[in-house]
C-alpha cells in the first residue's frame, strides 16, 4: 500500500490519499462487509486518529495475521466467526448453489404465477372498462337528488328543542355537522361525483374537475375544503326551503336566524374589542369570540376528515 493511500482493511475499499473519505466509511451506520479482516470500525477510526492506521494496515498485510481461510475462495479472515460468516455465503460453497439454483427455480415459477395472474386481472379490468363508461360531473355540477337529502337530514323544528335557548351554540353546530355529513356521503357516494383527489399529501396538491375547462387541475386542500364547504352550505339551503314546501306549517326560519345572529355577534364582538381600552375585558371579549370561531372551525375540521376518508384514484 503507499504512504499516501487509506484502503479499508475489512472490504478492501480503496479511499486514496483522503483519509477522511476512510474515517466516513468507518462511521456509517450500515457497517461495510468483513469480507478481508473481521476487525472493529472503532478500533480503525482510533488507529486513523492516532495517525497510525496506514502502519497498522502495513503490518498486518506483512505478518499476514488472518489465519483463518475460507475453504471454497482465497479469502482469508482474523477471526473464525468472520471465516464461518463468509463460509455459509460463499459463492464458491457447492451447498449455497444448490440452495441459490433452487431459489432461482421458486423465483422463476413465482414471477410466472404472478405474470398470469395480472394477465388475468387485464383483461377482466379491459372488459369492465368496456362495459362501464362512467362520465365523471365536473367540480360545482355533482349530480344529488334533493328530496331524498330532505328526508335524511335532522331538522329541529323549534328553538324549545335547543333547551329553550335560541342561540344554543354546542347542540346547533353538532346539528348541523351531522347534517352536513349526511349531505357529503349522499353526494360523493355517487361515482359520477368522484371529481376530486389528493395527489400529494405533504403539500396538500389535490386536483379537481374543472367546470369551465372539463379538465383536471392542481388546488390546495385548503381550497378543496372551502370549495366543498360552500357546495355543502348551499345544498343544505336548498333543503330547508324543500322542507318548507312540502310542509306548509313548519318554518325553519330559525337555521337561517341563527347564522345570521352568528355573522351579527361575531361582527360585534370584533368592534368591541377594537373600541375597548381596558385588557381584561379585552380578553373576555377574545373568550366570547373564541366560541363562535371554534364552532366555524369544528364545522371546517369535519369537512376536511371527510375529504380524507373520501378520496378516488382517477
Amino acid at each position: 500500500m503507499s504512504k499516501k493511500e487509506y484502503i479499508c482493511l475489512r472490504c478492501n475499499l480503496n479511499c486514496g490519499r483522503f483519509k477522511t473519505h476512510l474515517r466516513n466509511h468507518f462511521l456509517r451506520k450500515n457497517k461495510c462487509n468483513t469480507d478481508y479482516n473481521d476487525i472493529d470500525c472503532e478500533i480503525l477510526i482510533e488507529k486513523i486518529n492516532n495517525n497510525t492506521y496506514i502502519n497498522y494496515y502495513n503490518e498486518l498485510r506483512e505478518t499476514g495475521t488472518n489465519n483463518y481461510k475460507c475453504p471454497y475462495c482465497p479469502k482469508t479472515y482474523k477471526y473464525q466467526s468472520g471465516m464461518c460468516k463468509h463460509r455459509n455465503k460463499c459463492a464458491n460453497n457447492p451447498d449455497n448453489k444448490k440452495l441459490i439454483n433452487k431459489k432461482s427455480n421458486i423465483v422463476k415459477k413465482q414471477n410466472s404465477n404472478i405474470y398470469n395472474q395480472a394477465k388475468v386481472i387485464n383483461q377482466i379490468e379491459n372488459q369492465t372498462n368496456n362495459q362501464i363508461n362512467i362520465n365523471i360531473n365536473s367540480f360545482g355540477n355533482e349530480e344529488y337528488d334533493i328530496n331524498q337529502i330532505t328526508k335524511k337530514l335532522n331538522f329541529v323544528l323549534g328553538y324549545s328543542n335547543f333547551n329553550g335557548n335560541q342561540l344554543q351554540y354546542k347542540d346547533r353546530i353538532d346539528n348541523i355537522i351531522s347534517n352536513y355529513n349526511v349531505i357529503f356521503d349522499h353526494l360523493y357516494s355517487n361515482p359520477k361525483n368522484h371529481n376530486f383527489d389528493i395527489v400529494n399529501k405533504k403539500n396538500k396538491i389535490c386536483k379537481i374537475k374543472d367546470r369551465d375547462s372539463e379538465q383536471f387541475i392542481h388546488i390546495h386542500f385548503n381550497d378543496l375544503v372551502d370549495k366543498i364547504f360552500n357546495i355543502v352550505y348551499k345544498i343544505f339551503d336548498l333543503s330547508i326551503i324543500d322542507f318548507e314546501f312540502n310542509n306548509d306549517d313548519i318554518s325553519l326560519k330559525h337555521y337561517k336566524d341563527f347564522q345570521q345572529k352568528l355573522i351579527e355577534r361575531k361582527n360585534k364582538y370584533i368592534q368591541e374589542y377594537y373600541n375597548s381600552t381596558d385588557i381584561e375585558e379585552k380578553n373576555n371579549i377574545k373568550q366570547r369570540l373564541f366560541i363562535f370561531y371554534k364552532g366555524f372551525q369544528d364545522i371546517l375540521s369535519n369537512i376536511k376528515n371527510k375529504i380524507l376518508l373520501k378520496v378516488y384514484d382517477f
